[in-house]
């Protein structure tokens, strides 16, 4: 089924229930403003979806910074709740907190959107967003659990808050099984559906930002690297990395390109220097330490040869783009995706990265890339179908609430 059969029952339902003269608000909250590329291409996702099938929807976003929000995604946004007692006195001083709190108590839904909110890896995350949550139930507010990865839930605080916030939404969709497998654990009531992440919509979309922005000149061929900090063998795997590197440049005649995809609290920057530092072929290694815009990076990826990532949405931009990948698993979302995608065969775990497995598994996958490509195309309108059930559930929502 192609993506126009597929959403023409949910346009009809918007044109018979005037859905398109309705204008809901609706409340996005999630890590957005921080500076993480793959969070805001989350955000994008959900924003061309709302935007586009409900044209007259009154958006607001929660935001670690309100005015870069607005000024990335064309958006109202107001601060997240403050989570510290210093952040949260100068909240009520600059009535930040209460503009907040006014965006929610009008809000139709609240949707809790994209990324992996809901584990405890770090605590802090899953109270963070658990408190966002408890506000909207405490305010009689329906919350939408957009596309989330759940999980792990190791601690017992995290399980707690967790399967209180999924107990409570009236709608849940999940980005992965093993998501769901989690969710199971917690017994919750729901009738729970996997879809797809939010930024395998952006096909289309991201394709007319990149029009607006100035493409980056590279003539020679190269390979894309994203990198962060994953194991306790950081230092030995930057070694690996710079040397698989020099030899891929040696046997391939390939460029590097080393980009960060995050510059705010965890730099990847400061691991990109560190390769570079080690790597021998200096001259035809580059990078890219600030950027800001996802856009940009799915513009290198596009016309790289070849992807080298950890981040995982390094990962989907390559299957956006049909670009062969590696994929270093750092954590469990990434293994989770490809293992539902069938592709974890080019996943390569942190605490077995040598340059010798590189690039054992890069003559593989490079010897197939063509191959690959067209797989990968395949399997980007596979995903992009179901990452349309995501806004079809919030339409279906919204004329039952109406």
């Amino acid at each position: 089924m192609d993506l126009v059969s597929f959403t023409a029952p949910v346009i009809n339902q918007l044109r018979n229930s005037s859905m398109h003269n309705f204008s809901p608000h609706i409340v996005i909250i999630g890590n957005y403003g921080a500076r993480n590329l793959g969070d805001e291409a989350v955000l994008d996702g959900i924003l061309f979806e709302i935007k586009t099938h409900i044209p007259r929807s009154q958006i607001t976003v929660l935001s670690h910074n309100p005015k870069q929000t607005t000024a990335d995604h064309a958006v109202m946004a107001v601060p997240l709740f403050p989570a510290g007692l210093r952040s949260f006195a100068r909240g009520i001083f600059k009535f930040s907190l209460l503009r907040t709190l006014k965006s929610i108590k009008n809000a139709h839904v609240v949707i809790i959107g994209g990324g992996t909110l809901f584990a405890d890896e770090k605590i802090f995350a899953v109270f963070l967003w658990g408190m966002h949550g408890m506000i909207a139930y405490l305010l009689g507010k329906p919350i939408y659990i957009y596309a989330n990865g759940i999980g792990p839930l190791r601690t017992f605080i995290g399980r707690k808050i967790a399967s209180f916030i999924l107990r409570k939404a009236r709608i849940v969709t999940l980005r992965d099984n093993t998501s769901l497998i989690h969710c199971k654990k917690l017994t919750l009531p729901q009738r729970l559906i996997v879809t797809a992440d939010p930024a395998f919509v952006l096909k289309k979309y991201s394709l007319k930002k990149t029009a607006s922005i100035k493409e980056t000149k590279l003539v020679r061929p190269y390979i894309f690297v994203n990198y962060r900090s994953c194991s306790k063998q950081v230092k030995q795997n930057l070694s690996e990395i710079a040397t698989f590197l020099d030899q891929v440049n040696k046997s391939y005649s390939l460029e590097v390109e080393l980009v960060s995809f995050q510059e705010y609290r965890e730099k990847d920057s400061k691991n990109l220097f560190k390769i570079f530092a080690q790597a021998k072929s200096k001259t035809q290694i580059h990078i890219h330490a600030e950027i800001y815009d996802y856009s940009q990076v799915i513009s290198l990826i596009r016309k790289a040869q070849f992807v080298i990532g950890t981040r995982l949405h390094s990962i989907i931009f390559s299957i956006l783009e049909a670009k062969p990948f590696i994929a270093i698993n750092y954590t469990q979302k990434v293994r989770a995706i490809l293992e539902d995608l069938g592709l974890d065969e080019y996943i390569i775990e942190p605490d077995q990265l040598s340059s010798e497995k590189l690039m054992n598994l890069f003559k593989q996958v490079y010897k197939k890339r063509h191959e690959i490509s067209n797989q990968l195309a395949m399997i980007r309108q596979e995903q992009e179908e179901k990452a349309a059930q995501n806004i079809r559930k919030l339409i279906d929502f919204l004329a039952h609430k109406r």
